[in-house]
């Protein structure tokens, strides 16, 4: 359930990253500096953007430099777009330059990106149905036959041969099934 929830929140997050980042430069074109354009993500962004941005200005608050407030950030959100972000801010920092023109043009980085992810999602989608499928059916299959006719599956659940064949299906399907998510899986 916590895995659930933290996922959850994570892509949230990553959803709402593009629009953070052009607030953030809206913000700095207008002439503000940029822990005020911080705060106005805290004050008009939504959960849980506002809430970690807000984190970050109360770590800077405390004493602590902005630059290591945010690059703790992205393992804390575990956000790989934000991790690249916070580089490239820190970059820019260093050598200077617009802020705001990089965080314009790194929310349309990210915004191809996540529009990019779901296109693979979306085209792999059936081969992820087929690998569920293939998965299940052997299992699925066996309760049925074992419901439907006992004596026909008895050698298969009570002889040591049968329990070896259940080892080694196990074991193939466990196999197989590594296979097919590494076939359908894309890290973009």
């Amino acid at each position: 359930f916590v895995w659930f929830k933290a996922r959850r929140r994570s892509k949230a997050f990553e959803d709402q990253l593009p629009d953070v980042l052009l607030t953030m430069a809206a913000s700095l074109k207008a002439g503000h500096s940029f822990k005020s354009a911080l705060q106005t993500i805290v004050d008009e962004g939504a959960e849980p953007a506002s809430k970690e941005f807000n984190r970050v200005l109360t770590e800077t608050r405390l004493g602590r430099p902005m630059e290591a407030a945010l690059a703790e950030m992205p393992a804390r959100v575990g956000s790989k777009n934000l991790e690249f972000v916070i580089t490239a801010v820190t970059i820019q920092g260093q050598v200077g330059g617009s802020l705001a023109g990089l965080f314009d043009m790194v929310a349309e980085a990210v915004r191809n990106r996540q529009q990019f992810a779901r296109k693979i999602k979306g085209l792999t989608a059936m081969g992820r149905a087929s690998a569920y499928v293939l998965v299940a059916l052997p299992f699925v299959l066996a309760g049925a036959l074992t419901l439907l006719n006992r004596t026909y599956m008895d050698p298969l659940w009570n002889s040591s041969a049968g329990h070896k064949m259940l080892m080694l299906m196990v074991v193939m399907i466990a196999m197989g099934s590594l296979m097919l998510k590494k076939i359908v899986s894309f890290k973009g």
